[in-house]
């Protein structure tokens, strides 16, 4: 069953999601993009009038106003951007939606505010310095990118200067009222579609905690956000109908050899996230230790590579139209002027999702 999203988003599901993020980011020419252009050089900034300037921290995820986030810090550069913001007082940085291939990041932003922080460098090993709660404040958009040529070198944090982007007037309850009972209506439909169908599904008491309403706890920002879940939740079971079919590859021409099992498959399945010529280093824990192991796909058998290259191939399509619905979705909500347009951008995507489950209904009678 599908909640609301509160749960670690910083920490990516490995090579298959980052190749989605940025195959997705690639076909959504909607989205209004900010260049980061490493040619320039950094400029000194300061806040003036209706502009701040804050730390910048790209993250693929679908962070929505008044949501409560919680985030592991392992890289230096962010961990010196949380003791930045504590020494500062200032707690807040802007989350954006980064385009890897093309060096660029979404134009409009969350600003995240700092509540709670707690050092587990010691119990981790110093593998996660920080576990950080936080809230988001609400949008803004990128105006500049300060210091862009450390974007790839990670020498340290992005800076940006940023405006404060807010609604063209306020929406009442009441003036929307029909549409908000539209959007529960079309959320019910899709509800049944999903039980009907098997698998993931919202559960029936949504409306105690999630609605169309303007509030800011448990209105239609929450509700975007069980959407948005959703759609994470929809990758991740294709993903491991993608571990299942590869394991079903791996019995199929009993590549044994002699060895563990357990460590060969593992082994088998970092082949297929790899490049498609040679391999892809993967860890593993064995016996408490990490180890790491390179698969060379060319040792493997033609037809075995071949049904594995098929099967990624197959996940990546799939996956890529969920990951590109999502990013699309969260970045037209993001945008948005008012409660009403926002209203009309969940309708759609709702009603999207009820014809993609008829569709899928339709093809297992």
């Amino acid at each position: 069953m599908i909640r609301g999203f509160r749960g670690v988003r910083s920490e990516s599901r490995g090579p298959r999601l980052a190749r989605l993020a940025r195959r997705a980011a690639e076909e959504q020419p909607g989205i209004s993009w900010i260049k980061l252009d490493r040619s320039s050089q950094t400029e000194a900034a300061e806040p003036t009038g209706d502009r701040s300037v804050l730390p910048l921290f790209p993250m693929s995820g679908a962070y929505f106003p008044h949501a409560q986030p919680e985030l592991s810090i392992f890289e230096p550069r962010y961990r010196q951007l949380y003791n930045d913001i504590l020494v500062s007082g200032s707690r807040r940085f802007v989350v954006a939606t980064p385009n890897p291939d093309a060096d660029s990041i979404a134009e409009v932003g969350v600003v995240f505010y700092l509540d709670d922080l707690t050092d587990v460098s010691e119990e981790s090993g110093d593998e996660v310095k920080y576990v950080c709660s936080h809230r988001v404040l609400g949008r803004v958009r990128i105006l500049k990118v300060l210091n862009p040529e450390v974007w790839k070198d990670a020498s340290t944090y992005l800076r940006a200067e940023v405006v404060d982007y807010e609604d063209d007037g306020e929406v009442s309850d009441e003036d929307t009222e029909e549409e908000q009972e539209e959007v529960m209506e079309l959320l019910r439909r899709v509800a049944r579609r999903q039980e009907e169908i098997g698998g993931p599904h919202f559960e029936s008491h949504i409306s105690d905690y999630a609605n169309a309403s303007v509030s800011e706890n448990g209105g239609l920002w929450t509700l975007a956000d069980v959407l948005a879940e959703y759609y994470e939740y929809l990758t991740s079971e294709k993903e491991q109908t993608l571990d299942l079919d590869i394991e079903q590859v791996y019995y199929k021409y009993g590549l044994e050899d002699g060895e563990d099992e357990e460590e060969e498959f593992r082994n088998f399945m970092a082949a297929a996230e790899g490049n498609e010529q040679r391999g892809y280093s993967t860890s593993y824990e064995d016996d408490g230790d990490d180890d790491y192991e390179e698969v060379d796909l060319a040792e493997l058998p033609a037809k075995a590579r071949s049904e594995l290259f098929r099967l990624q191939e197959q996940f990546e399509e799939e996956a890529a139209v969920l990951h590109g619905d999502l990013m699309e979705f969260v970045q037209a909500m993001l945008r948005s002027t008012c409660h009403r347009q926002r209203l009309r951008i969940m309708r759609d995507a709702l009603a999207m999702e009820e014809r993609r489950l008829a569709a899928r209904r339709a093809l297992q009678m």
